[in-house]
């Protein structure tokens, strides 16, 4: 129930029981609380998400419970039915029971769940990433190391890799995924679209210099006290006057983005890299999202603070 209550905060499931039938070989049966009712079976009232993780909870509860040092513990694509928020959740949950076990291995067909940890939106500085890419019988499966965005981006401007293309392309969609989370807690004004895909233009219209200024990053050293404060309304000035490299160079075909110099291009995307840094924690790589307090955010560690909680 713990566990559950992780993934699903005040839903009310609770007291769960394993039932054996002694009439059926390998049978168990579940039943909960739920509200005012008492022994109902979840799998005639919930939904398949619901299910689906109330399945891994009973299974990592009864692992942790029988398990031997030296467990490793292998999760084969075992979510691919929830939505953004319940999946942050169950990341947080598996997150913390790591400690339990030796090694958790997950194997997963869901993208958005790599991608969280490759934009930094949940801390990976435990994660080792392996990705399985191509297969074929004469070479068998192709595989790739895994980057943060940030680091991949830095990897893609040193001199001797630097290709303007991938450049401009990278540092452009790292910033709008950091946009439009901003957007998003901070309820920035965007045009009204069905498809809720905002460009980067947009979202930097709509942090606007009176939001910008209000935005700032706190790093604390291991005894708790304010290592160092990081002012984010320069750093975003000063990507808003190159902002068009992204377009004329990365996404589109244009005459005027052959003749950008190769000197913008590098300054909009060190000035993205110097964004990224800033916002993630330099313990856990993520960008602080847990309202641990009531003017500020904070990293999973509780060593990176981005402020304001509420935009004034």
């Amino acid at each position: 129930s713990a566990l559950y209550e992780k993934i699903h905060p005040g839903e009310s499931l609770s007291k769960i029981k394993l039932l054996l039938d002694p009439k059926y070989k390998g049978s168990l049966h579940i039943k909960g609380v739920f509200g005012v009712e008492t022994d109902i079976p979840p799998q005639a009232y919930f939904s398949e998400s619901h299910l689906d993780t109330l399945g891994i909870c009973i299974w990592l509860a009864l692992t942790k419970k029988y398990a031997k040092k030296g467990t490793i513990v292998i999760l084969d694509d075992v979510l691919t039915s929830v939505d953004g928020s319940h999946l942050d959740r169950f990341i947080d949950m598996l997150d913390g029971e790591t400690s339990h076990f030796a090694h958790v291995l997950l194997t997963t067909h869901y993208r958005p769940w790599r991608e969280r940890y490759r934009m930094h939106q949940t801390q990976g500085a435990k994660i080792h990433f392996i990705e399985l890419k191509e297969w074929h019988s004469d070479w068998g499966i192709i595989t790739d190391s895994y980057k943060p965005a940030i680091q991949e981006l830095q990897d893609w401007l040193q001199p001797q890799k630097f290709d303007r293309q991938i450049v401009a392309s990278k540092a452009g969609i790292f910033l709008e995924s950091v946009l439009d989370d901003f957007a998003l807690r901070y309820s920035v004004h965007v045009p009204r679209k069905a498809s809720q895909d905002y460009m980067l233009g947009e979202l930097l219209d709509g942090l606007s210099k009176k939001k910008r200024k209000h935005l700032k990053i706190e790093r604390l050293d291991d005894d708790g006290d304010i290592a160092e404060t990081i002012q984010l309304e320069p750093i975003l000035d000063a990507i808003d006057a190159f902002a068009w490299v992204r377009n004329k160079v990365g996404c589109h075909f244009s005459v005027s983005g052959q003749e950008a110099f190769d000197k913008d291009i590098r300054e909009f995307a060190e000035k993205v890299v110097e964004l990224g840094v800033a916002i993630t924690c330099p313990n856990g790589g993520d960008i602080p999202r847990y309202k641990k307090s009531g003017s500020y955010y904070e990293s999973k560690s509780g060593q990176c603070r981005l402020y304001p909680l509420e935009m004034p």
